[in-house]
């Protein structure tokens, strides 16, 4: 009789450890299931340039959105589109929601304001002139850069000096991106170029003419870059607002400025 109240228990036991088991693996898999299912959004980019996307398919958009999604723990998903401006800004007018990584108001040509929010400032950024330490250059105005060739990019228009471009007073030496006209600076065939200080510092960097090349204090222009948010839902407005707004004691993206070489001028 014992041994069939101990076969009895035993077998008690097994149906008990299988209906938690099968219980847990409900509720993992309901897990699963909503973390997979969050709340899909198009981050749209028209940077296609260093440091934003990188020859390997990565750079620091990439790794924005790496962090968005480690952030967002499955209530949302991140999902990158690279494309031209004017493309993003026609899904814009379609009403089409989604958020636009890394620009400012004064650059998006937005039809509808009503459904458009921007959250707090990700970076500051900046248009600087560079040169050859051998002949540097400090940008004081336009005149300060009269007489020198500016090594430019196809079809680029550079604010603050088309004036004197158009008049023939600084020549141009155009090539496909600003990575082969630093190259040139460094070797002195240009005498200076101008771009966002994000994109200028990596460069530098990158092609390791720290030393030869020079940073004029004084920028053309400065600027914020933000996250547009359009026509998305308030929770993920919510979700982007305090996650910015923490940014700057957040671990990973410091380490993300940090590798990117953001805000990366003397004294800071």
């Amino acid at each position: 009789m014992s041994d069939q109240n101990g076969a009895l228990k035993r077998t008690k036991n097994i149906l008990f450890l299988c209906a938690a088991a099968f219980l847990c693996t409900v509720v993992l898999g309901s897990e699963l299931v909503a973390r997979a299912d969050g709340q899909r959004v198009v981050a749209w980019t028209y940077y296609i340039f260093p440091p934003f996307v990188l020859e390997n398919g990565k750079g620091l958009t990439h790794d924005f959105i790496e962090l968005l999604n480690q952030q967002a723990q499955g209530r949302f998903s991140f999902h990158l589109e690279v494309m031209p401006k004017r493309r993003i800004e026609m899904n814009l007018d379609m009403h089409n929601p989604g958020i636009v990584l890394f620009v400012n108001p004064a650059w998006m040509n937005l039809t509808d304001t009503l459904v458009a929010r921007w959250t707090p400032t990700l970076f500051h950024d900046r248009n600087v002139i560079i040169s050859n330490v051998a002949r540097k250059v400090d940008f004081e105005g336009a005149e300060s850069v009269r007489g020198l060739k500016l090594g430019g990019v196809f079809g680029r228009k550079y604010l603050g000096l088309e004036g004197l471009i158009e008049e023939g007073f600084i020549s141009r030496d155009d090539a496909g991106d600003e990575e082969v006209n630093v190259r040139k600076l460094s070797r002195r065939r240009i005498d200076f170029m101008t771009a966002p200080e994000s994109v200028l510092r990596f460069l530098v960097n990158r092609l390791g003419v720290e030393d030869v090349i020079y940073f004029s204090p004084k920028p053309i222009f400065e600027y914020t870059r933000h996250i547009l948010i359009f026509n998305e839902s308030p929770t993920l407005e919510i979700f982007l607002m305090k996650l910015v707004n923490d940014l700057p004691s957040n671990a990973d993206w410091l380490a993300i400025k940090e590798k990117y070489r953001l805000n990366q001028r003397p004294g800071q």
